[in-house]
C-alpha cells in the first residue's frame, strides 16, 4: 500500500471523529476582543485555544500555550532550523446578521456543507492539519523535519498573536499557512486601514450604523439625519476581494448626500465620502499596480460617529507588493486636509513575498496537481495571512478546489466572511490528502 493509500484509508476511518471535533470548535464564539484584563483577546479566544490544546494532547501531541495568544501541537522535539511550522487560526470574524440555515455558532450539516461561523475560516483547516499530523504520527510515516501546528487567536483583527510570537521566538525553517487556496500562495499584498474623520462635529447627522469589521464589506448600513432614518443595502463580501460585492456604505452615502435635511457642513463631509466610488484607489489618489500582485484595492468598510460627534469613514486598502506605504499615507493626509478631515487610526501590514522559483513552491504545486489531477498554478493574493509576519512562509490550502454550483445559499451568503459560512465537505476531505502529500513533498526538498 502506498503512503497516499495509507493516508486516505486513515482519513476515511477517522472522518466522523474529525467532523465532531470541528463542530465542537465552531460552537465556541471566538471573536477577538480586548476589554478583558485577564486575557489578551477575550475569554472565548482563550477558551478555544485551551480546547484545541486539550484535544491535541489527548491525541498524543506535545502541546504548549504561548502567553494565551498562540498554541502549538508538535509531533516531536526539534530546533526551529529543523522544523516545519504550520499555521492556522481559531478566532473568527463577528457573526453578523442574516443567517438563514442556522445560528452562527450552532454548526449544522446541510447537504454537503457544514455551516457555522469559522467552519471554513479557519477552524476547518486547523482541525484538518491536526488530523494530517495525527495520521503521520499514528501511521509512523517518517519525515526529515519535525512538524508542528501553531494556532493563533487574533488573526482576523490585528495579528497581534503572530507578531508577539515573532518577537519572542526564532522562525522555523519553513512556515506553511493553511489559510488560503491551493496550490501555493507565494505573495500577499500589503494592507492599510485608516479613517477619514471630519474635523467638525456633525450637526444634522445624529446616528450611524455601518460595518462590523475592517475586512468585511457590509450588506446593511443606516444613518439618521434630522430624525429621519436612511438605509443602504448591498451584498456582503471580503474587503480583499471587492468584485461581486455591493457596498451598503456607498449605497447609503449616495442616498444621504441628496437629503434636503443636511446642514452645509455635513453635506460637504458626506459628499467627500460619497465621492469615493471606485474599488481601486483612484478617487483616493493611491491607485497602483505591479506585475507580481496586480492592482491596489481600497473599499469603505465601516462608518460611525466618534464620541465627539465627528463622522468617520474607515477604508481598507490592499496594496500591490511594490507600493510605498509612507508615500501613500502622505497623499491621503493631504486629501483629508483638503476636505476638512483628519487621517486617523492608521494600521499597516506589510506585503510578503516568497520567490516563486524556490523548490518548495514547485514541490507543493506538483503534489497538489498530482493528487487532484488539476493544473493549478502558484499565485499572489490580496488576502492577509500570517505570512506577513513569518520568515520563509508560503500559503498552502485548504481552499481553492473547484466545486459544483449550489442553490443552497442566497446571494451574499455561504462565503468565509458571510452569513451562513459554509465548508464544502467533499473538498474538505480531498484537501486532507492534498495537504498531507504537499507537506511530505516540501519536507523532502527543504
Amino acid at each position: 500500500m502506498t503512503v497516499r493509500e495509507q493516508l486516505d484509508q486513515w482519513f476515511d476511518q477517522h472522518w466522523e471523529e474529525q467532523l465532531r471535533d470541528l463542530q465542537h470548535m465552531v460552537r465556541i464564539p471566538s471573536v477577538a476582543r480586548y476589554d478583558d484584563p485577564q486575557t489578551p483577546y477575550g475569554p472565548e479566544c482563550l477558551n478555544v485555544l485551551q480546547e484545541m490544546l486539550r484535544i491535541g494532547g489527548a491525541y498524543g501531541f506535545r502541546t504548549e500555550n504561548i502567553a494565551d495568544r498562540v498554541g502549538s501541537l508538535s509531533m516531536g522535539s526539534a530546533s526551529p532550523e529543523n522544523e516545519i511550522g504550520i499555521w492556522c487560526h481559531l478566532d473568527v470574524v463577528p457573526a453578523g446578521a442574516g443567517w438563514q440555515h442556522t445560528s452562527p455558532f450552532v454548526p449544522k450539516q446541510v447537504d454537503d456543507y457544514l455551516i457555522g461561523r469559522g467552519a471554513d475560516d479557519n477552524k476547518g483547516p486547523a482541525i484538518g492539519v491536526m488530523y494530517v499530523l495525527r495520521a503521520l504520527k499514528e501511521l509512523n510515516i517518517q519525515t526529515r523535519h519535525n512538524m508542528k501546528l501553531f494556532v493563533g487567536t487574533d488573526e482576523e483583527h490585528g495579528m497581534q498573536d503572530v507578531q508577539y510570537f515573532s518577537r519572542h521566538f526564532p522562525a522555523d525553517k519553513l512556515s506553511i499557512i493553511a489559510d488560503c487556496g491551493f496550490p501555493v500562495c507565494y505573495g500577499e499584498k500589503g494592507i492599510i486601514t485608516f479613517d477619514f474623520i471630519s474635523k467638525n462635529r456633525m450637526e444634522t447627522v445624529t446616528g450611524v450604523r455601518a460595518g462590523v469589521a475592517s475586512n468585511i464589506i457590509p450588506a446593511e448600513a443606516e444613518m439618521t439625519i434630522a430624525g429621519n432614518r436612511l438605509e443602504g443595502h448591498g451584498t456582503q463580501g471580503h474587503s480583499a476581494f471587492p468584485e461581486g460585492s455591493v457596498n451598503a456604505i456607498r449605497d447609503l452615502l449616495t442616498c444621504a448626500v441628496q437629503s434636503g435635511d443636511l446642514s452645509d457642513n455635513d453635506r460637504k463631509t458626506i459628499a467627500f465620502f460619497a465621492g469615493i466610488q471606485d474599488d481601486w484607489g483612484q478617487a483616493l489618489g493611491m491607485a497602483g499596480k505591479d506585475e507580481i500582485s496586480g492592482r491596489t484595492s481600497a473599499v469603505p468598510v465601516m462608518m460611525f460617529l466618534t464620541d465627539e460627534g465627528r463622522l468617520a469613514l474607515r477604508i481598507n486598502a490592499r496594496t500591490c507588493i511594490s507600493c510605498d506605504h509612507q508615500a501613500v499615507l502622505q497623499v491621503l493626509r493631504e486629501l483629508a486636509e483638503e476636505n476638512n478631515c483628519t487621517l486617523e487610526n492608521i494600521e499597516t501590514k506589510p506585503s510578503s513575498y516568497f520567490p516563486k522559483e524556490n523548490p518548495v513552491v514547485q514541490a507543493l504545486t506538483e503534489a497538489c496537481n498530482e493528487t487532484t489531477g488539476l493544473d493549478l498554478q502558484p499565485y499572489v493574493m490580496a488576502g492577509g495571512t500570517y505570512c506577513k509576519y513569518l520568515e520563509k512562509a508560503v500559503g498552502y490550502g485548504f481552499g481553492g478546489l473547484p466545486r459544483p454550483k449550489s442553490d443552497l445559499f442566497a446571494q451574499g451568503h455561504g462565503g468565509a466572511h458571510q452569513p451562513d459560512e459554509g465548508l464544502y465537505l467533499p473538498n474538505y476531505r480531498k484537501a486532507m490528502t492534498v495537504f498531507a502529500m504537499g507537506l511530505l513533498a516540501a519536507d523532502q526538498v527543504l
